[in-house]
């Protein structure tokens, strides 16, 4: 069986010292042990500077029920996850290499065509995280850019997703994204006996998408020069 190429976003100017900065899908084929430790590798560090460091988990939790890539259960968890949904849900999953090791990601994000409940219909963005120590960069941004630009959420929709409630995150989702909140899910996620609740958010009634896209563009110009090409 031939593997798919290769594909990514390449923007030209995005990189360190205005060298090209690539943002790459991850193909379904690549989803592995060592990808899944890569991917723990980011979210770990990030999970605790976002929550333990601001004492909405105790220290310990995120490693112990979580993300914890010496550990081959969670990695194998997280393996077993992303391939679920990337055929279940066709999700997508786009990230950005380290400049200084390309064997390691500084970021990644996580796209759906739909939510996985049957009263989302339109597009759901799953999380975009980067690594605490390659913040500041606009990484964040053009992951986001990147897999809605060119994911698997319909242009011509709405947007939803879920923020952790008290999360710093939320005032970039509802600035820039254009985010009102639908509710809030006091249940959130368990990580272990603690619960982190998640606000639901959908996009203002005129904002599609493509709109958001529009936004980010209009922000940082240079987003608009991004292609998608084989790599």
């Amino acid at each position: 069986m031939t593997k798919a190429p290769r594909t990514g976003v390449v923007y030209p100017n995005l990189g360190a010292d205005g060298r090209p900065l690539t943002v790459e899908r991850l193909r379904h084929h690549d989803i592995n042990m060592v990808t899944a430790a890569r991917i723990q590798r980011v979210m770990q560090p990030a999970y605790i500077a976002q929550f333990e460091a601001t004492g909405m988990l105790p220290e310990g939790t995120v490693t112990e029920h979580a993300f914890d890539p010496a550990s081959k259960k969670k990695v194998r968890t997280q393996q077993g996850r992303m391939s679920s949904h990337t055929q279940k849900y066709h999700a997508q999953y786009w990230f950005i290499r380290d400049p200084e090791d390309d064997k390691e990601l500084v970021g990644l994000a996580k796209v759906m065509p739909k939510g996985l409940e049957d009263d989302t219909p339109f597009g759901y963005f799953n999380d975009v995280v980067v690594r605490p120590d390659a913040q500041g960069n606009g990484y964040g941004r053009v992951l986001a850019h990147a897999s809605l630009k060119f994911g698997p959420a319909p242009q011509n929709q709405p947007l939803a997703l879920e923020g952790y409630a008290g999360s710093p995150v939320n005032a970039w989702f509802e600035g820039e994204w254009h985010m009102v909140a639908r509710g809030v899910d006091a249940d959130g996620v368990s990580f272990g006996q603690h619960k982190l609740p998640q606000i639901r958010y959908i996009t203002e009634a005129d904002i599609s998408v493509a709109g958001i896209v529009r936004g980010f563009e209009a922000r940082i110009p240079e987003l608009a020069l991004g292609e998608y090409v084989e790599l």
